[in-house]
């Protein structure tokens, strides 16, 4: 029977519920629906679809659901969220491993679940997977990276019906490129479908959703229509057709992306398709499917085709090694094409339906108590090596102490978080989950081994040192697996950061070991490492600029002729508009967003040149080396060594304080036009925050301060990076050293500062009565310029200048309104007529180009977004 879990919200009253489809195990998945409408029914009908997806991949894992009966679009959806979270709180901690669903994104809910410290959506399943923190939040970084023009966490169920159609189309006797594909709806899922057949070279005739169709049977410009629109698919005036009309397309397999019951009877009586996925939840009613196979039309249901989303959280945490995005894409599509073939294959072999087939095998997965949720599917493809890597990764390690236990007793105390980035309470206001990761000490040492790694491997295949030690050295460079007391015995003696590691790594290796380091020196390592992370800072900070600019593009758009007060100098100056100062923002991060990725060209690059940067080491085939090397790691090979020149971190400082500072400039303008005598802007705020410790009525706008600290912090780093670009000779430990230091905090405040923004500018509310209240009020004052311009044929600019001056102090020397001050004076009429003198009193007659120019940078975020340069990665890649 399902356990259910019942929410009745305390500020609005909606309903909510947590409904799990089993109690037997540990771990729970499934997506959380936010849904006009939604009932406990309905969500328990999900969750029992998530315990056949689960089973028939083999997983540890039951079915669960969540969900509130609210409208996603309405103002208030993310506070009636983060309610609902806080209800959820422990759940999502201990049991629940949550996605989004209907009406929700990912990031959204990740975000939302750090505000109430669930350290993200999936910590449930790094407990359970018994992941160390840090492994966990590299590997869940994985979701939001871009892969083309989408995110992982956009792609992955799509890349499963993707390959769940091959599968079909195989059983078919169709090749990609042959294949001709029907895609109901364009949303994340159907949008990560066309994506990745697109890719495979099949043709996409026709695209439907509830705005429209598009066909062509010479196919559709996939990655053109993706970059259109992240919500909905664009049907061009006079191009389009009803959305009905996709089921009489000819094509060889309809895939099915959205919504329920998409086929009517009637429609299924005469589809020209051959075959059917179904990714979307009951796609197909009982009585369609049952008829498509009287037809002999393949149909492959929903708990198979959409079982991508449940694999691609299998790839992610059950491969031994983290895997990169591209990986946990294909990994997943190779998992599913291999259960969809297997499925067909059974359903012929018995005579059956898939559906039945896929139902059998379900009945014959157990769930095993104690074992581990992932990495032991049937059909899982994790990317396991040959030899002892896997088993090393794969084997258990202790558990860490969770970061947020609190210490019971001060002497047991290890004093291990002494700096505010690292801090058990205030950590997520000076650094996020990913900076911690990127530069934690231990990770770093990983990282150092997994160097040590691909320069082994590299100068094996190379015939520098013997292939069966490179092996060793690269199955062994586990950091979990050394002899910590070995290791701060080694430390102590030798008073060097890197020796102490490398005599317990060579303990480790056994006669391998001797091999280990062959021609490097320290800083080899070391600056290598450095380039890893400040290549993963400046990728994850460009990233969460993308995801800035989308709503920011929205709101330029939506304001673009919202009239308001433009001030200089904090006093009132001409009228301009709302979407003209939101251009304002787009350009500047706009810009930052191209100086960090070319700052990324030009400062993540390798190191690998030897004691004083001759190579000499390496012997003749140096050349060779490095670029082998680089290309494991995914690095640039520079011209020359870069020990003794240490401009390229300063200059990583500097673009990221540059960075915070965009930031600051947005949090700090939010912050002024919250105020409650301005009130043109609103913050979000949630019950139960508390702003001030004496007095009850506060609502601070803590956060936007916050960004402001940061970027002052961002800009301090600077100067320690500018003090560390003077060594002597080849190189010295003075530059090198600083950078210990800065780089890691100026990565902690400027991805902080960047995460808190991302907030502020999601969760902004925009008040256009209050913005045309206070022009209204000052209206006389900001059509001075306008007056002075009407003026000017008559009288000279000059002249006009200083005749508008002094009437309009005069007015405010006396406390009188302008247009009564020009009155009184009566010279006016003499000038201008009564229509020239109302137009020049009325703001909305001097907005100017400020519309066009909210257009301009509109389109400029919105160019940028759909630009496919995505990175790679947002996490540290290395061995490969």
């Amino acid at each position: 029977m399902p356990k259910v879990l019942s929410y009745v919200d305390p500020v609005e009253g909606f309903r909510g519920w947590l409904v799990y489809d089993t109690d037997e195990c540990a771990l729970s998945a499934g997506g959380c629906r936010v849904q006009p409408g939604l009932t406990q029914g309905t969500l328990e009908t999900l969750a029992a679809r998530m315990t056949l997806k689960q089973r028939l991949l083999g997983l540890n894992v039951g079915g669960a659901k969540c969900g509130i009966d609210y409208d996603p679009t309405a103002p208030g959806a993310t506070e009636a969220i983060r309610r609902f979270f806080t209800f959820l709180h422990d759940e999502v901690l201990e049991r629940y491993s949550m996605g989004s669903d209907m009406g929700t994104r990912w990031p959204q809910l990740e975000e939302i679940a750090r505000s109430c410290g669930i350290p993200s959506i999936k910590y449930a399943a790094a407990r359970a997977q018994r992941l160390a923190d840090g492994e966990f939040f590299r590997r869940i970084q994985l979701m939001t990276t871009g892969v083309g023009a989408l995110a992982v966490h956009q792609r992955r169920a799509g890349a499963g019906l993707a390959h769940a159609t091959l599968a079909a189309a195989r059983h078919l006797g169709r090749a990609p490129d042959e294949l001709t594909v029907a895609v109901q709806g364009f949303g994340n899922l159907g949008r990560g479908v066309a994506a990745t057949l697109a890719e495979a070279k099949v043709r996409i005739v026709a695209v439907a959703d509830a705005d429209g169709a598009l066909a062509d049977p010479d196919g559709l410009d996939v990655p053109t229509l993706i970059a259109a629109d992240d919500r909905r698919l664009i049907v061009p005036p006079g191009r389009g057709a009803s959305s009905s009309e996709l089921f009489g397309q000819q094509a060889d397999i309809l895939v099915l992306a959205a919504g329920g019951d998409a086929v009517s009877e009637a429609q299924a009586a005469r589809l020209p398709a051959r075959a059917v996925v179904v990714g979307a939840n009951n796609g197909l009613s009982p009585a369609v499917e049952g008829a498509l196979h009287d037809r002999s039309v393949i149909v492959v249901p929903d708990f198979v085709g959409g079982a991508g989303g449940t694999a691609s959280v299998d790839v992610v945490f059950g491969s031994p090694q983290c895997p990169s995005p591209e990986q946990v894409l294909d990994r997943t599509g190779r998992t599913i094409g291999t259960l969809v073939t297997r499925v067909l294959e059974r359903a012929d072999q018995d005579g059956t339906s898939p559906r039945t087939a896929a139902l059998g095998m379900c009945a014959e997965s157990t769930y095993t108590p104690g074992e581990r949720p992932y990495g032991a599917s049937p059909f899982g493809d994790y990317g396991r090596p040959d030899k002892g890597v896997a088993a090393a990764a794969a084997a258990p390690r202790p558990a860490a102490r969770p970061l947020d236990r609190p210490v019971p007793d001060r002497e047991d105390c290890p004093h291990e978080r002494s700096t505010v980035a690292d801090s058990t309470f205030f950590r997520d206001l000076f650094s996020t989950e990913a900076s911690r990761e990127t530069f934690c000490d231990l990770c770093k040492y990983q990282r150092w081994l997994d160097i040590e790694a691909a320069l082994s491997l590299s100068q094996a295949e190379l015939g520098i040192i013997p292939q069966e030690a490179a092996r060793t050295i690269a199955d062994r460079a586990v950091l979990a697996d050394l002899d910590f007391a070995l290791l701060r015995r080694e430390m102590a003696a030798s008073r060097h950061s890197l020796v102490g590691l490398l005599r317990t790594f060579q303990d480790h290796c056994g006669p391998a070991g001797e091999w280990i380091h062959y021609g490097a020196t320290t800083q080899d390592i070391q600056d290598t490492s450095l380039a890893l992370e400040m290549r993963g800072t400046l990728t994850m900070l460009r990233q969460q600029i993308r995801e800035m600019l989308a709503p920011l593009a929205r709101l330029a758009r939506a304001h673009r002729s919202t009239p308001m007060v433009g001030r200089t100098h904090a006093q009132p100056a001409v009228p301009i508009t709302f979407g003209a100062k939101v251009g304002s923002w787009i350009d500047e991060l706009a810009r930052a967003h191209d100086r960090l990725r070319e700052t990324q060209d030009r400062v993540a690059v390798i190191e690998l040149f030897g004691g004083a940067g001759t190579m000499a080491g390496y012997g003749d085939r140096a050349h060779e080396l490095i670029e082998k090397v680089a290309a494991r790691l995914g690095l640039p090979v520079p011209d020359t060594a870069w020990h003794a020149t240490r401009d390229r971190p300063a200059e990583f400082a500097s673009a990221l304080a540059l960075t915070a500072g965009a930031f600051a400039r947005i949090a700090d303008e939010i912050r002024t036009l919250s105020r409650p005598e301005i009130a043109e802007l609103g913050l979000a705020w949630t019950p139960g925050t508390v702003a001030s410790s004496t007095m009850p009525h506060k609502r601070n706008p803590d956060l936007c301060e916050q960004v402001r600290v940061l970027a002052g912090l961002s800009a301090s780093q600077v100067t320690a990076a500018f003090h560390g670009l003077v060594s002597e000779h080849e190189r010295d430990s003075r530059g090198y050293r600083l950078e210990w230091a800065y780089a890691p905090d100026a990565a902690h405040y400027a991805l902080a500062a960047a995460r808190l923004t991302l907030g502020l500018v999601r969760d902004l509310f925009v008040r256009p009565a209050q913005m045309w209240q206070r022009l209204h009020q000052q209206a006389e004052q900001v059509g001075t310029e306008r007056l002075m311009l009407l003026l000017t044929p008559a009288l000279g600019k000059q002249a006009a200048y200083s005749w508008v001056y002094e009437r309009s102090q005069r007015a405010q020397e006396a406390g009188r309104p302008l247009r009564g001050q020009l009155l009184l004076e009566g010279d006016l009429s003499a000038l201008l007529t009564t229509a020239q003198i109302e137009e020049a009193l009325d703001p909305l007659s001097h907005l100017g180009h400020a519309p066009c120019l909210a257009d301009r940078m509109a389109e400029r975020a919105e160019r940028l977004l759909a630009d496919p340069e995505v990175p790679a990665s947002a996490v540290l890649e290395t061995v490969g």
